[in-house]
């Protein structure tokens, strides 16, 4: 058969008539997390609150909402606006349109990425479908969405780049920088060395161990873009406090020691033994292929975010992203295989009415503190009261207006940060029992206290004291609140 004065094998044919049926694989894979697992976390309510605090009363220099006086470096400002207006005005429906389209975008450009990498849209359906299926496992509405778009896309045009030597596609990645500053701040410096990698691999080296192919493209515009980028970092109202505060939270012990997604990989977890069996096996594909001279900055991505995935779960999906799209360029083809356009349009309509439908008839999400909080609204006579919550409640109770003790931003709560108080390690100490709880109520003199009845030692002091300075005013199968008496 010919088409186009090009002729076709059986092969292309059947990949061709087959290709409708698996183009939309990773595309679905986003949607079946609104009908399976989507919800809002706890880092959601201090991300809008602060959002809202923006917008009022511009940058915060000092922590909101928390009965401390501690400095605050706020690096996720435009994520906090966005996710406050679309909340605000579409509630939960908006804020799972937008996490739905974040995730869609994702999938599209990591598939375009491996495209360009393979020149084989299958296996690029395949390792995009992988990556999609763990990536689900981190897909909370939190800046960290933005991140990873950002990453891919920067990921994306530097491939293009490499293989088209062609300088205007390096124009919008300082741009993208830029907005990575704003939605997600802590990572500008950690998505910045991902251009790192090309800078190196745009000179030419021997190893024994690494058959690296030919080097074609232009050093100059690369490394202007590199430190373009370098600058628009300091174009946010922090300037280098920004990037300081980021590298001063990272490593802390208490943090790694008492919040899961902080803590290293191990196999002490089923999702940790996926983890490392994954890594084992891309690395052996490495070893097995790296006579098909394979490129530098292949091998310095995934070993560098393999590095940041063993210190902690929540950079895995980091070196999945760095490492899959190698991969694809083990088994590339030398000619793609153009997917036909009834193909693609018939997995927008697929995509589009499973979205809809999926969003249509998802229920309302309201959160575990939603009744404690509202009561508390609703009966507190004192202006601006102190409020005990436990390190997981505290951002939404913030979010409704109240000071607490303590929050999910762990980072604003260890003394490298804040200069003052290691507040978060008293917290955990105190939860743990190594400290007396009449001790550090006395210390804070708490107007109420809400607890946990599950896991809170606060909530055993109070059932076991005969005599307490506090009154049970609210109860439910939760949660207590104690008011001062």
């Amino acid at each position: 058969m010919k088409k186009n004065n090009k002729i076709e094998t059986n092969e292309e044919i059947n990949k061709s008539k087959y290709a409708k049926y698996i183009l939309f694989l990773p595309f679905l894979i986003p949607i079946a997390l609104f009908i399976g697992s989507f919800g809002i976390d706890n880092d959601f309510w201090f991300t809008i609150n602060q959002g809202r605090y923006v917008l009022s009363n511009g940058f915060p220099t000092t922590v909101i909402n928390v009965i401390h006086d501690l400095p605050f470096v706020y690096q996720s400002s435009g994520s906090g606006v966005l996710f406050y207006l679309i909340y605000n005005y579409l509630g939960n429906a908006g804020i799972m349109i937008l996490t739905l389209g974040l995730l869609e975008l994702i999938t599209y450009f990591y598939y375009k990425l491996c495209l360009t990498v393979s020149k084989n849209n299958y296996r690029s359906i395949m390792l995009t479908t992988l990556f999609m299926l763990i990536f689900l496992l981190y897909t909370f509405p939190r800046p960290h969405l933005f991140t990873v778009l950002n990453l891919v896309v920067i990921l994306y045009l530097l491939e293009r780049y490499v293989r088209e030597n062609n300088y205007k596609l390096l124009i919008p990645i300082p741009f993208i920088y830029l907005l990575q500053v704003y939605m997600h701040g802590m990572y500008y410096v950690p998505l910045l060395v991902f251009i790192t990698p090309y800078l190196l691999n745009s000179f030419k080296y021997k190893f024994n161990f690494l058959n690296q192919g030919p080097v074609n493209y232009n050093k100059k515009p690369l490394f202007i873009t590199y430190l373009i980028s370098l600058l628009v970092g300091f174009l946010n109202p922090y300037t280098y406090k920004m990037y300081t505060y980021g590298f001063s939270s990272y490593g802390n012990i208490t943090m790694k020691e008492n919040i899961n997604e902080l803590s290293s990989l191990n196999f002490s977890t089923f999702f940790g033994k996926i983890c490392i069996l994954l890594m084992i096996v891309i690395f052996l594909l490495f070893i097995i292929n790296r006579k098909k001279k394979v490129p530098l900055r292949y091998y310095l991505l995934a070993l560098g975010t393999a590095v940041l995935a063993i210190d902690a779960y929540k950079s895995f999906y980091l070196f999945l992203a760095c490492s899959l799209f190698s991969i694809a360029y083990f088994y590339r083809e030398e000619k793609e295989i153009v997917i036909n356009k009834k193909a693609k349009i018939i997995t927008s309509i697929i995509i589009l009415v499973i979205a809809t439908t999926v969003l249509c008839t998802t229920k309302v999400l309201t959160p575990p503190q939603h009744d404690p909080a509202t009561y508390l609204v609703e009966n507190n006579k004192i202006e601006s009261p102190k409020v005990y919550t436990s390190f997981e409640d505290g951002s939404y109770f913030e979010y409704m207006g109240f000071n607490c003790y303590v929050d999910p931003r762990a980072e604003v709560f260890i003394k490298k940060n804040n200069k003052k108080e290691d507040i978060l390690k008293e917290n955990f100490d105190m939860q743990h029992g190594l400290i007396n709880v009449s001790d550090f109520l006395s210390k804070y003199d708490f107007d109420y206290l809400v607890v946990r009845i599950d896991n809170d030692s606060i909530y055993t002091y109070l059932k076991t004291e005969k005599e307490t300075n506090f009154n049970k005013i609210y109860e439910d199968k939760k949660y207590q609140i104690w008011e001062k008496k």
